[in-house]
Formats: structure tokens, sequence, C-alpha cells
């Protein structure tokens, strides 16, 4: 799996987002809607995941900082509560497993700085199935502002 260009603009994005944007939750919402993009083309019956959980965390993005923890919160205890009484993660396959720390990033429910999700989701997304160029294609239509050569260095 040749993914030179994917660490490339990975990189670049994290070079960016603890220069200019390090602690904004802004930008945790910004990754949270790259993740959506993918749940279009992933077979979301891997696990038991309800699509109305993901349509109100999409509509959980327009809240203010704190309602989204909140809410995001009680989401995360409602799709992972599911999946758990589903399957134990020790007894989940490896497409399982890397749809679950997907979904554990989608449904975020801490705000960590020195980690950005999109790093975790795009490899989880590679895991998947899901082609590099699609990701690269995905990271341009929600970061492209950082990935464009006009973009602050």
């Amino acid at each position: 799996m040749e993914t030179d260009k994917l660490d490339e603009l990975l990189e670049k994005i994290t070079d960016y987002c603890f220069e200019y944007t390090y602690g904004e939750i802004s930008f945790l919402k910004k990754e949270i809607l790259f993740i959506s993009d993918f749940f279009s083309v992933l077979d979301l019956t891997i696990l038991p995941i309800s699509t109305k959980n993901i349509q109100a965390q999409l509509e959980n993005i327009k809240s203010s900082d704190d309602t989204f923890f909140e809410t995001s919160e009680k989401l995360n205890d409602k799709v992972f509560t599911t999946i758990k009484a589903y399957k134990k993660l020790t007894e989940m396959d490896i497409r399982e497993i890397s749809f679950w720390k997907l979904l554990a990033c989608f449904f975020s429910v801490e705000f960590e700085p020195n980690d950005l999700i999109i790093e975790y989701a795009s490899y989880e997304l590679l895991k998947l199935g899901i082609s590099e160029d699609l990701i690269i294609e995905k990271l341009y239509k929600h970061f492209g502002d950082i990935l464009s050569d006009n973009a602050p260095r």
C-alpha cells in the first residue's frame, strides 16, 4: 500500500493545525465532516450502526462547542453500547475493528489537540478498502485551503 502522498498531505495538515488552529474545536468538527464523506461508500452493516445516529452527529456539528461534546458523548454511548451488545472488541475481525475505530473518531467525546482524527481515520479507511486516491480527493475537499500553495507556511 503506497501512502507517500497521503502521508505528505496529512503531515502538511498537521503542521498547519499545530501552527495556526491549535486547540480550535472547529477543526475537530471539520475532521468529522471529512469522515462523514466516506459513509456513502462504506458498508455500514459491518457493525450495527444507526444512520439516525450518524445524521444526529452531523447536525450536532452546528452546535456550540459545549453542546457538541455533550451530544457527542450521548451518541457515542448509544452507538458503542449497541456495538458492545452485538460483539466484544476482542471477538471482532480486522475489518470490524477498523470500522469501530473510524466510528470512535466520528463520535468523538474529547478533544485531543495533539492528535488529529484525520490521521487515524485515513489509515482506518485504507484498511477498510477505501482507495488512497479517494481519501486524497476528500482531503482536498475539506482541507484544500490548507493544502493549497497559498496556505501560510
